[in-house]
């Protein structure tokens, strides 16, 4: 193979055959050697998209290139070179005419980022386009700007086309789409997340049924309701595949309309759900039964961790948080404080279950892989100034189990 390749490029001036040609007179007696274990490529479904890389640029030559005599008198006097910070070893070769002259002056400092243009089997490297100047290393925006791009993290602003799919404000749920799904707004349904999360995208309830056993669910925002298969909105959020969370702030997948607010399941507001239902062995803590489904649910109210564990150490409801209800006739109210103990109850229950689920989950030879998490403190500048490690209390294992 080696032999047929220098044989073309012998008739050829592109660099990339000059490469390979030298190539194949470096190897042992112009004959390349067949590995072990090998594999073959059978096609290509489709490119990679995350081609971006972040980095310097600079005018000195890679030392490889000396060994390509050839390969070097090709290059354009104009060619500059980049090196990833992070990830990417390979040089990757640019046009200078394409850098801006402000990062020709501080090369040496600033950051940038490059895309992927090509490289043909036979290059000895890459050939890519100069994308932004991202700034000098250091500062909290730089870096996190640093590891979105190198992550390939979407951070454009959504486009119109996709806006458009969005329900028009103010949007309240349709009578006939309430009818069509199972009504569980009269239930005490709550929800248990950090303190600053703004997506609530899972909702819990748990109460005592006349037989003796526990309704156990699981409600979660039904967001494939907004989410039409196929729709400009939908292949962006295929695209982003999640909400990435930094320490500061956080980059959607779906539209804040969605994300915060119709597809968050909020405290006193009517939501769309899909829902799952376990009848459950209080001694045991075994399933007995389960159901799935489409729910319209209004949830009670929303608690962080440290409000559930306080309501397990404490056994009261903390007062700072507002709680709500539904009545039969649709009519929203604050919680009476029947409705208190209600949700008070329901998270001694599902702590009880979720010790004993938890229990059996190790002696049946679960693998327990937790690592330590740091908590940030965050000045008005959005700069650290304190961390610590983040607390694991028995409020977040209740809602890990479920």
């Amino acid at each position: 193979m080696a032999a047929k390749v220098a044989c073309l490029a012998s008739t050829s001036t592109d660099p990339a055959s000059l490469v390979a040609a030298e190539t194949a007179n470096n190897t042992d007696n112009g004959k390349s050697k067949t590995p072990d274990v090998y594999g073959t490529v059978v096609a290509i479904l489709a490119q990679n998209e995350n081609r971006t890389f972040t980095g310097k640029i600079g005018y000195k030559t890679p030392p490889d290139v000396k060994k390509y005599p050839r390969y070097a008198k090709s290059l354009s006097e104009s060619a500059v070179w980049f090196r990833s910070s992070n990830k990417l070893s390979q040089y990757v070769l640019l046009d200078e005419r394409d850098i801006p002259d402000e990062l020709r002056s501080k090369s040496a400092k600033l950051q940038c980022t490059v895309t992927i243009d090509s490289w043909d089997a036979c290059d000895l490297y890459p050939t890519a386009k100069f994308g932004t100047i991202i700034g000098e290393r250091g500062s909290i925006d730089v870096e996190t700007k640093i590891i979105l791009e190198e992550n390939g993290v979407c951070t454009d602003p959504f486009s119109s086309s996709v806006l458009a799919c969005l329900p028009k404000s103010p949007w309240s749920i349709p009578a006939s789409e309430i009818t069509r799904r199972t009504d569980l707004r009269t239930e005490c349904i709550f929800t248990i997340d950090p303190p600053t999360a703004r997506d609530l995208d899972d909702a819990v309830s748990c109460k005592l049924l006349p037989n003796g056993n526990v309704m156990v669910g699981v409600h979660i925002a039904d967001v494939s309701y907004f989410v039409r298969p196929n729709t400009p909105l939908d292949l962006q959020a295929r695209q982003r595949a999640t909400t990435t969370y930094m320490v500061q702030n956080a980059i959607p997948m779906l539209p804040s309309l969605l994300c915060e607010d119709l597809c968050s399941l909020n405290p006193g507001v009517d939501r769309l759900a899909f829902s799952v239902m376990w009848e459950i062995n209080p001694d045991t803590a075994e399933p007995v039964s389960t159901w799935f489904g489409r729910t319209v649910i209004n949830s009670a109210c929303k608690l962080s961790y440290d409000d559930a564990q306080s309501i397990i150490d404490a056994q009261s409801f903390p007062e700072s948080v507002a709680r709500f209800q539904t009545s039969t006739s649709g009519q929203l109210s604050e919680a009476s404080p029947e409705r208190v103990k209600e949700i008070e109850k329901s998270i001694f229950w599902f702590y009880d279950l979720s010790v004993k689920m938890r229990r059996r989950r190790f002696e049946s030879g679960a693998l327990s892989l937790s690592s330590v998490k740091l908590s940030f403190e965050l000045d008005s500048s959005g700069n650290p100034i304190s961390c610590q490690p983040y607390p694991i209390k028995d409020s977040n294992r209740l809602i890990e189990e479920f």
